[in-house]
């Protein structure tokens, strides 16, 4: 049973969360500048993430240990390593299959080209850490590890997993990354709600980024002129792409679901056992 009064964040705790974070990253951009004349650019914006973050994420865990007494546990044990292949490939197949197409049809003005293009042409492996290994690390703790986990104390799982993703989306500020953040976050969800893990997570999460680099590494400044049409080379590689990641996602979920059923089956027996009178 859910107790519902002691526990933390609220959802309007929630979007104070996001809220915050949003501030301390639009207030200290000046910061960011100043330190990138000094410093590695891409290292100056690893330092300013961190810095966010971090703080939003302790700020985050103060509170949930005042308003429940106890800090986040940030649960690392997985019951059964078999979740992380599909899990891992669920997201790849929900970036190509359902988000990318989906952005590709919401216009980007000129100069968000020019400034994805540029960010685009300058990583370096200060990139790589801020995206593939800290914001996985600081994000899955925040987002799962305390906001998703102290809504499943208080509503239902389908509120809480919804509600966490849009926050999630939120938070990355424009409306590209929120479509795949959002979708992503569901996902990443369900997958925190049934393992109550931030092993998987973070790994999804990472997996994800770690595409993502690996497509900027990859791409050009001509690129982002570009639609997913003239990538795949003509309509038919479109098609057959994008149905066959949403068929390799509804495969994962399949045996996810599967997996899941199995261990709570498990942990069902378990208990049983143990809470059978001795004869």
């Amino acid at each position: 049973m859910r107790d519902t009064t002691k526990s933390y964040p609220t959802i309007a705790q929630g979007f104070g969360l996001v809220g915050l974070l949003t501030l301390l990253m639009i207030t200290q951009l000046p910061i960011l500048t100043l330190s990138g004349k000094v410093l590695n650019d891409q290292l100056a914006k690893l330092i300013y993430y961190v810095i966010i973050t971090a703080t939003s994420l302790f700020i985050a865990c103060v509170y949930k240990k005042v308003t429940e007494g106890k800090s986040p546990s940030f649960n690392l044990h997985i019951s059964n390593w078999q979740i992380l292949p599909f899990a891992i490939i669920g997201v790849l197949a929900i970036t190509n299959g359902i988000s990318m197409p989906i952005m590709d049809q919401i216009p980007m003005p000129e100069l968000i080209k020019k400034l994805v293009s540029k960010m685009s042409m300058n990583v370096n492996v200060f990139t790589f850490f801020t995206i593939v290994i800290a914001a996985p690390l600081l994000e899955e703790a925040l987002f799962r590890g305390v906001i998703l986990d102290g809504f499943l104390k208080k509503y239902s799982p389908q509120r809480s997993i919804v509600i966490s993703s849009v926050l999630f989306g939120i938070v990355h500020l424009n409306p590209w990354q929120f479509i795949n953040a959002f979708l992503l976050g569901l996902f990443m969800g369900w997958v925190y709600y049934k393992t109550r893990s931030l092993l998987p997570t973070i790994l999804m999460h990472a997996a994800n980024n770690l595409f993502g680099f690996i497509g900027m590494k990859m791409s050009d400044s001509s690129d982002y002129n570009k639609t997913l049409y003239d990538y795949y080379g003509g309509w038919a590689n479109y098609i057959i792409a994008t149905v066959g990641a949403i068929l390799i996602l509804y495969l994962c979920i399949i045996f996810l679901k599967n997996i899941f059923a199995k261990e709570e089956m498990k942990m069902k027996t378990a208990l049983d056992d143990h809470s059978d009178p001795e004869v």
